[in-house]
């Protein structure tokens, strides 16, 4: 029963924050570069550096991964493999992170094999 508020009944009122709105995915994304070679960071070879392009996962998750300094557009290498889990290295730090984890991040890579470098400038001028 809804309590009486006057000479009606009245429903009490839901108001739902703009963030929580379920209108769109659970994911973060970056939105420039070629997202043609995204990969989940479980799959990165060691040693390899990269750039998080896509976060899969929702609110807390990133929220949580921003605390550890993981951020859509942060570059990080691998150093480790710990079982199913990896370690990283973001800037002067080490970050362990467990397998479903590294599932939900998913990565650019920097350089290496299959990585087109940007095409010499003929003119020699930089901008």
């Amino acid at each position: 029963m809804y309590p009486v508020l006057g000479p009606r009944l009245r429903r009490p009122r839901v108001i739902v924050p703009r963030f929580l709105s379920m209108t769109g995915p659970a994911t973060t994304s970056y939105q420039t570069g070629d997202l043609r070679s995204m990969s989940p960071l479980s799959e990165l070879p060691l040693g390899a550096q990269c750039r998080i392009a896509e976060i899969r996962g929702g609110r807390q998750l990133t929220h949580r991964l921003r605390g550890l300094g993981l951020r859509v557009g942060s570059e990080v290498e691998m150093l480790h493999r710990r079982g199913n889990g990896v370690v990283l290295s973001v800037g002067d730090t080490r970050v362990a992170l467990g397998a479903g984890v590294a599932e939900k991040l998913f990565v650019v890579p920097l350089e290496g094999p299959g990585v087109d470098a940007a095409p010499p400038d003929p003119s020699g001028l930089t901008a």
